[in-house]
């Protein structure tokens, strides 16, 4: 059983969203407290936005009311940590950095690796659908999820899932709320399957310019057989008054696993890059981490920033024409293995409708897809669609908001379902 200390409160300017302020802030910490707190905003039909430490509140389309803050950082139970199962049950106000520091003392982690771990809750990270790099091999939260607890917008608690790593528990309902921004329901508690720590994790970075110096490089690690856990791109450099500076092309590979292994990869990969005459830089041990945070780091800044999403093979190609736009994105993230490339503007296009026209039509020749992660603020709400072109699954999405969340209780008009 592991203990997790109260952070603690903020005032309600810190809760703003896109320009506004809730009247008033609920800080529950219990489940049963938060349960209260919705059965209360549904009989005064109050619309209520629940919150973590806000790292990804960009995300999402513009409000359609805002009455009061849900503030769940309070939510920290004592952790429930099963060594020997390989699972842990933790509250969803937990952050992820200390998570995963208190799983480290068992030999175990989450290897979900986020923009700012230490100010990304556990709720907040799975509302968000956010994953990094390394999910090319360890997967998404949906391959992590294994019990969910969520009260919903009438202040019932709903249970889905199994706590076991094997379950026959049925369709698990508690995966769709993943990326659905607390707009379905509040996440209080979550169970998730968790890895050993690797015995050996090495970050490799290369230096490269121009930007198609990397794709031989690219075709050369999927040529010889290489497995890495991520594989990226990023270009650009976060200034102090907040500009993105081109400072070259970086290819990031990430091996993690049995030492013998990963040695025996890394020296492959190593002599693919100097045969290629490139420089090279390893990272193990306590450096591997910051190495790894400063892959994504930058993307929490820029007036504008999109998730782009294609086939791995068409990255390249996907980046070539990122390049020829007419107001081509001052630094991209791109996670080459998975197929998704973040890309950011310190400055947002003048001519938004112009510039997402010309970006469809990119994204529709490779047979892709985008959304917006952040943009200036009067864009949303009508001038631009933050969640891209209409998708079949949209549809669904209204549906299921209409069906749990008649009364618009939960952030009304923030995610793809309204």
């Amino acid at each position: 059983m592991l203990k997790a200390e109260l952070p603690s409160a903020r005032p309600l300017e810190a809760f703003g969203v896109d320009g506004r302020l809730p009247g008033q802030l609920w800080r529950p910490d219990t489940t049963e407290a938060t349960a209260k707190c919705l059965a209360e905003a549904s009989r005064e039909r109050l619309a209520v936005v629940p919150w973590g430490f806000g790292t990804h509140m960009s995300l999402g389309d513009a409000l359609q009311r805002y009455d009061a803050a849900l503030d769940l950082t309070a939510l920290r139970a004592p952790i429930a940590h099963a060594p020997g199962d390989l699972t842990v049950t933790v509250s969803s106000g937990v952050t992820l950095s200390d998570l995963n520091a208190q799983l480290a003392q068992y030999g175990q982690c989450l290897p979900m690796d986020v923009e700012a771990p230490e100010r990304t809750t556990v709720g907040g990270a799975i509302a968000a659908g956010v994953a990094g790099p390394r999910r090319l091999r360890h997967g998404t939260w949906r391959d992590r999820l294994l019990w969910m607890q969520v009260v919903t917008p009438q202040g019932n608690l709903v249970q889905s899932g199994a706590p076991v790593v094997k379950s026959v528990a049925g369709y698990d309902l508690g995966k769709l709320h993943i990326g659905a921004l607390g707009s379905l329901g509040v996440i209080t508690s979550v169970c998730f399957k968790l890895d050993p720590l690797p015995a050996k994790q090495v970050l490799s970075v290369v230096h490269c310019d121009p930007l198609d110096a990397t794709f031989p490089l690219l075709a050369a690690v999927k040529a010889e057989g290489l497995a890495p856990h991520a594989l990226t791109l990023t270009t650009g450099l976060l200034e102090a008054h907040h500009t993105f500076v081109a400072r070259g092309v970086y290819l990031a590979v990430v091996f993690e696993g049995a030492a013998e292994t990963v040695s025996w990869q890394a020296e492959r990969f190593d002599a693919l890059v100097k045969r290629q005459g490139l420089a090279i830089a390893h990272h193990t041990g306590a450096p591997f981490q910051e190495a790894l945070q400063s892959l994504s780091t930058p993307r929490q800044s820029g007036a504008l920033r999109l998730r782009l999403i294609s086939l791995p093979d068409r990255v390249p190609e996907l980046l070539t024409g990122l390049a020829s736009l007419s107001c081509p994105p001052g630094a991209l993230w791109g996670e080459v293995g998975n197929g998704v490339v973040r890309v950011g503007w310190a400055t947002a296009p003048e001519a938004p409708a112009e510039f997402f026209a010309e970006l469809a039509s990119l994204m529709t020749r490779l047979r892709g897809t985008w959304m917006v992660e952040a943009c200036p603020t009067n864009w949303k709400g009508g001038l631009v669609d933050v969640w891209g072109p209409e998708r079949p699954d949209r549809p669904i999405m209204r549906a299921l908001k209409l069906a749990w969340d008649p009364q618009g209780i939960l952030a009304p008009g923030r995610a793809a379902g309204g």
